[in-house]
């Protein structure tokens, strides 16, 4: 009976674990589970007044300096990392390569590129030319009333007696119905040369470098979620190892207890709830199972690798990042100002306050020169018409100003300038949030090394534990349920030291990227 109540003390500790290994998602380093001091190993019993007395509340802290060396093999289950495949360097090169948000932050330079080159050509003079035919309908020819003073000389009687008999209707000109014109036109407003066009083009320039320095911050974030989608595969996978071993050593205890009912040695109710435990621990290999495959297919969407290729991955996990550095030496060695995310911020305010400015140079009077060319047949400007092409030109200097549309201008430029503010202001805000991001990020890492060691020794006691139990079992000494609980601790233990691990990799690179070292996050340490 006492030994089918440690089975289920054992069965108890393991399930809870494994579930909460099974929750885990990409969370904070800060939300660790709290983790039990390892039990005391089995002395004989020493007497009160040989007991050494408590150690006072302002001790020193545990040093862990002498910890038992992490062993890659035996703490990953098989397969999981091999020595051949995609670590985690290359899932953050090809995820700062292949990612849909980089891929976008690509498109938008190229689109920053082409507003520049457009900007550039408004430089250019307006030139137009246009081709026209023109088919006039059939009208009567204009006529003239003149008098025949010649007629009138050679027949002055007859003239006296009736002037008006000598009036003749003359036709001015014989409409032509058909005609060809040839227009081109050159004009360019000075004003804009030194404002408007001047005033765009800093703007667009000033795009174009806020979307390079935005393409940066993809990539580096890009590079961040290919770490942790890396990391989640190693974590569900290991989990799914390990969830498949607790579930093969939950079979065995389940097989050990129905022998024990079948010989009188536990209740029924006993059996039944190590059954209870068997059916928690398919439930977490069915959850195992789930959560490995869609982290496979998240780092499928974000490397963008074909479903007909497998997944290996090769590695080391044996060790636990170094432990950072004073914040404040961190926040000196990569000053805020510099990061792109700042940087691209501050682009954006030069271009929309460039932008203001410009919508401001409408509200002057603008100076515009023109040249308009001609060859028509016939040319109107001609008289009379001919049907042959003939060439004309003109040239106009034209000084303008528009009340409205310097009112409109000015509200325009009013509303760009109180955007730009916001976005002043925004950059002052990223800067203040960067520091705080380092400050957190440092945290994370602290608690989550923290983490480790205390996981490391709880690891290192359940494998030693194990051991004992297995040589004590070889004796005699202890039963098969003994040794079977010592392996399922040993098999929670190994799943949190493996959480532990990942989080604290996670916790490294996220503090890498807060402090904006592109080439550590591209490199995947």
């Amino acid at each position: 009976m006492l030994m089918s109540k440690r089975s289920l003390i054992a069965a108890g500790l393991l399930v809870p674990a494994l579930a909460l290994g099974q929750a885990r998602g990409p969370t904070s380093p800060l939300d660790q589970p709290e983790v039990l001091p390892p039990p005391a190993a089995v002395a004989a019993p020493v007497s009160a007044e040989a007991a050494p007395p408590p150690a006072p509340l302002e001790a020193a802290p545990l040093v862990l300096s002498a910890k038992v060396p992490l062993d890659l093999p035996e703490l990953l289950p098989p397969g999981v990392l091999q020595e051949t495949g995609l670590t985690v360097g290359e899932a953050a090169r090809r995820a700062s390569e292949r990612a849909l948000s980089v891929q976008r932050a690509g498109a938008g330079r190229r689109a920053a590129e082409e507003g520049v080159r457009a900007t550039k050509l408004g430089f250019l003079p307006r030139i137009q030319a246009s081709a026209r035919y023109t088919r006039l309908s059939d009208v009567d020819p204009s006529t003239l009333p003149m008098f025949d003073t010649p007629g009138c000389l050679q027949d002055l009687a007859g003239c006296q007696a009736d002037p008006r008999a000598f009036t003749r209707d003359v036709v001015l000109q014989t409409p032509i119905l058909d005609q060809l014109a040839l227009h081109a036109q050159a004009g360019l407003t000075l004003t804009d040369l030194i404002g408007y066009q001047r005033l765009q083009l800093d703007a667009a320039e000033a795009d174009l470098q806020a979307a390079t320095l935005s393409g940066q911050v993809a990539r580096d974030e890009a590079a961040l979620a290919g770490i942790a989608a890396f990391y989640e595969v190693v974590r569900a996978r290991a989990q799914l190892a390990l969830a498949r071993d607790a579930q093969a050593i939950a079979g065995r205890r389940l097989a050990e207890a129905e022998a024990r009912r079948a010989g009188g040695l536990t209740t029924d109710a006993d059996a039944l709830a190590v059954q209870a435990q068997v059916a928690g621990v398919a439930r977490l290999v069915a959850l195992a199972t789930g959560r490995a495959v869609v982290a496979d297919a998240n780092l499928r969407d974000l490397l963008e690798i074909p479903p007909e290729e497998a997944v290996l991955l090769a590695g080391d996990l044996a060790g636990p990042p170094p432990a950072p550095a004073d914040v404040e030496a961190l926040l000196a060695s990569r000053p805020v100002a510099g990061r792109p995310d700042v940087a691209a911020a501050r682009a954006r305010h030069t271009a929309t306050r460039a932008r203001a400015d410009a919508d401001g140079t409408r509200a002057w009077p603008a100076l515009t020169v023109s040249v308009n060319v001609d060859e028509a047949q016939p040319n109107t400007r001609i008289f009379p018409q001919r049907e042959e092409f003939a060439t004309t030109w003109d040239a106009s200097v034209v000084l303008s100003w528009s009340l409205d549309g310097a009112l409109i201008a000015s509200a325009r430029a009013d509303q760009q300038r109180a955007v730009a503010d916001e976005q002043a202001l925004a950059a002052r805000d990223l800067s203040q949030a960067l520091e705080r991001g380092v400050r957190q990020a440092r945290v994370g890492l602290l608690a989550a090394l923290a983490g480790v060691e205390a996981q490391q020794v709880a690891t290192a006691t359940a494998a030693e534990r194990a051991r004992l139990m297995t040589t004590r079992r070889e004796a005699g000494l202890a039963t098969e349920t003994d040794r079977l609980d010592a392996d399922s601790a040993f098999l929670s233990a190994r799943l949190g030291l493996v959480d532990a691990l990942v989080d604290a990799w996670l916790a490294h690179a996220r503090l890498q990227r807060a402090l904006g070292n592109s080439d550590l996050i591209a490199n995947g340490t």
